[in-house]
């Protein structure tokens, strides 16, 4: 990639921090926020008139500046396209804040708190500790990177492990509203992690081309959400949560490889968990209504917040065990709840009797390994539908979906 010659000196060295921010260099990323930060945040403040508004902006263009790095070419300066990166994501934040707004203070557990991050405590050898040492400086330069007030908020409440009181007291602030800007300021943070551990959503790209600029948004904000959420309440194995998009996103969506819902059909996610494979079929299928049911009520707190931060009118979430649902659906989708003869009587009186859809309404099981004895044991009529023959990755090599047409 060549330089253009009229760059200035500001301007080329620009360019060789982006080269090595492409190259994974995380001090790049972070020495990039801190030569604009300042500069972008003024602009932005111009456009929507509020400082919190501003400062959380400005993070977040910096985050979707970071996602898309690879599509910066060296024809203007890297502060050109930056800025304009900024006023898009304003223009798009004012847009949205006409329509509707969200307040974080109801993004918090039952008693407004979140729990603090969990540590691996097993013992390190000498390489796994020059790598963590590492990564933890690497972490508190992307802190430096956050507005101040949240960088203050991040350093003493988990490397000086600072209480919210002593917290509150230590800033003279309110205790609601620190719980309210260590979330804002955890979400932020999770942002950038996200775009600079390269965990974005491209491998949904590649088997969803078409998806729109909001589904796109959507499917970008998961990665941030979770990491927050599944750090107060275990949704997602902690050896998975850097696989999101592959393991939990994809797999879902590996039902909407098998068969397309359509507008007005009403689907049935049972046991749904941290909202898995639910949302993102409700995002893949914003016409089509979604009911995510649990028996834990801490995770379908999960599903209820994730559906209001990414903005989901489609989804319905309950804390119900499926024998306690009365209504009728087209189809019920599930991911590995349980064996098949169990899981069948829970709801094979659930189904509308006219179906409209390529399959007949039924159920759509994501199960994985040998099913053999299972579907023989089930009794049950199936049609396997194997994840491999659409996605090339190797955790979908066992991964099936199941279907079972739902009883006349």
């Amino acid at each position: 990639m060549e330089i253009n010659a009229n760059f200035t000196e500001n301007a080329k060295n620009d360019f060789h921090l982006v080269v090595k921010a492409r190259q994974g260099d995380q001090k790049a990323y972070a020495d990039l926020m801190h030569r604009y930060k300042d500069s972008i945040y003024f602009m932005v403040l111009k456009m929507v008139n509020n400082k919190e508004d501003a400062m959380d902006l400005t993070v977040e263009t910096f985050a979707k500046a970071f996602e898309k790095l690879e599509k910066y070419q060296p024809d203007f300066a890297f502060s050109t396209w930056l800025f304009r990166v900024a006023t898009n994501n304003c223009i798009d934040f004012i847009r949205k804040k006409k329509l509707s707004t969200m307040s974080i203070h109801g993004m918090m557990d039952d008693e407004g708190d979140e729990k603090p991050l969990q540590i691996k405590a097993d013992s390190l050898n000498p390489e796994e500790t020059s790598i963590k040492k590492q990564q933890t400086q690497e972490l508190r330069s992307l802190i430096e990177s956050l507005p101040t007030r949240y960088r203050n908020l991040i350093t003493l409440r988990y490397f000086d492990e600072l209480s919210y009181e002593e917290i509150a007291q230590q800033l003279d602030l309110p205790l609601g509203t620190v719980k309210a800007q260590l979330f804002r300021a955890r979400y932020l943070l999770a942002i950038l992690l996200t775009v600079l551990t390269g965990m974005t959503s491209e491998i949904i790209l590649q088997y969803f081309p078409d998806l729109s600029a909001e589904q796109r948004e959507q499917f970008e904000k998961l990665p941030a959400l979770y990491e927050h959420w599944n750090s107060q309440i275990n949704v997602i194995s902690r050896k998975d949560i850097d696989l999101l998009f592959e393991r939990h996103v994809l797999h879902s969506l590996g039902i909407a490889k098998v068969m397309a819902f359509l507008p007005g059909e009403n689907v049935l996610d049972v046991g749904t968990g941290g909202g898995f494979p639910g949302i993102p079929l409700a995002i893949l299928f914003p016409e089509t209504q979604f009911h995510l049911v649990d028996s834990i009520g801490k995770k379908i707190k999960v599903v209820t917040e994730v559906a209001a931060a990414l903005g989901l009118r489609n989804v319905k979430a309950s804390h119900l065990r499926a024998e306690q649902i009365a209504d009728k659906f087209d189809f019920v989708v599930s991911r590995a709840v349980t064996q098949l003869k169990d899981f069948y009587p829970w709801v094979k009186g659930k189904f509308n009797k006219q179906s409209n859809n390529k399959l007949l309404n039924g159920i759509l099981y994501l199960k994985g390994g040998d099913l053999e004895q299972e579907i023989k044991e089930s009794g049950l009529k199936v049609t396997q539908y194997h994840l491999k023959d659409y996605f090339k990755e190797e955790f979908f090599e066992t991964k099936q979906v199941i279907y079972v047409k739902s009883p006349l």
